[in-house]
């Protein structure tokens, strides 16, 4: 039972996750009394799309270990989940367009979206080994 756990509960948090970064997404945005510095709204997405990627990438990793199939093919796993989330980023940023007046699609939030995903797999790649101690804590 415990050897699910770990992967059920980080799969419970990407999907609140995600969800809250869809609607967060989509949602009129709140209206600041301070003008955030002009970068700031590119550090936000890479920052969101960073954690989701770790996030994701958690989960293939803890699910593998505790089905015991961790294999060394799986960094095609982890580059079908950057794909995923890229992609996912991209479709964010077109529904902005198509189902919102009030957000317009940029294409420089695509690109920093795309980077925090790509640093968020890095990240994991080199700590991904940690995760297994992780799992044997839960």
């Amino acid at each position: 039972m415990g050897s699910s756990l770990g992967h059920k509960t980080i799969a419970a948090v990407a999907i609140l996750y995600t969800s809250a970064l869809t609607v967060g997404s989509l949602i009129t945005p709140l209206e600041m009394e301070i003008t955030p510095p002009d970068n700031t709204d590119k550090i936000v997405h890479a920052t969101a799309y960073f954690g989701l990627m770790l996030l994701w990438s958690s989960w293939a990793r803890l699910r593998e270990v505790a089905k015991e199939t961790v294999s060394s093919l799986a960094l095609n796993k982890y580059l079908k989940i950057l794909l995923f989330v890229i992609l996912y980023g991209t479709l964010i940023e077109a529904l902005q367009g198509i189902l919102t007046d009030y957000r317009t699609p940029d294409v420089l939030d695509i690109v920093a979206n795309t980077t925090g995903a790509i640093l968020g797999l890095i990240v994991f790649v080199r700590m991904k080994d940690k995760l297994a101690w992780f799992k044997s804590q839960i």
